[in-house]
């Protein structure tokens, strides 16, 4: 069985570790201020943080 998305869990889990990184009490990743650092530090892909802002109608940098 394939599990199913749950958006607000990762929202949850993303401004905790952004609080943990800011703090320089990251856990689990280097604490630099890259997605890469915050997905590990939050536990969720690098495309949940991707899948988030285009959810809220953000669109990408560039």
């Amino acid at each position: 069985m394939i599990p199913q998305p749950r958006p607000e869990v990762d929202r949850t889990r993303i401004r905790e570790a952004m609080d943990r990184i800011l703090a320089g009490k990251a856990t689990v990743s280097d604490g630099s201020l890259t997605i890469k650092a915050l997905a590990a530090e939050a536990g969720v892909h690098r495309m949940a943080l991707t899948a988030c802002g285009l959810r809220r109608g953000r669109r990408p940098a560039g």
